[in-house]
């Protein structure tokens, strides 16, 4: 938890190099489905202060889009190449998340 939160505060070119090196550390015995669930969590954040500093504070309050693409690239930082599994999860569907497989994009 201190590593991610260190990594968190980094800038992000800085975090993504600290996540590849810690790997392991950061992985280590965690269920993958959690794991997917953190980094969706932690973009649909990025994409939400995003969206506040670029069109205010009251921007992305309803639905965020987080790109799939980018989303699956981060998974496969942490060594996650099947994800078919975690878009049918328990854990995806009751967070009231949904995949649009036609935009790549998951609401």
């Amino acid at each position: 938890v201190a590593l991610e939160s260190f990594i968190q505060a980094q800038k992000h070119a800085v975090a993504r190099q600290l996540r590849r090196s810690f790997q392991k550390y950061i992985t280590y015995k965690k269920d993958n489905n959690e794991l997917l669930f953190y980094v969706l969590q932690t973009l649909v954040k990025e994409t939400v202060s995003f969206l506040q500093i670029r069109h205010g504070d009251n921007a992305g309050s309803e639905s965020v889009e987080v790109d799939r693409e980018e989303f699956e690239e981060r998974a496969r930082e942490l060594d996650i190449h099947e994800l078919s599994t975690f878009y049918t999860s328990r854990l995806f569907k009751q967070s009231n998340f949904s995949l649009d497989p036609k935009r790549r994009v998951i609401i």
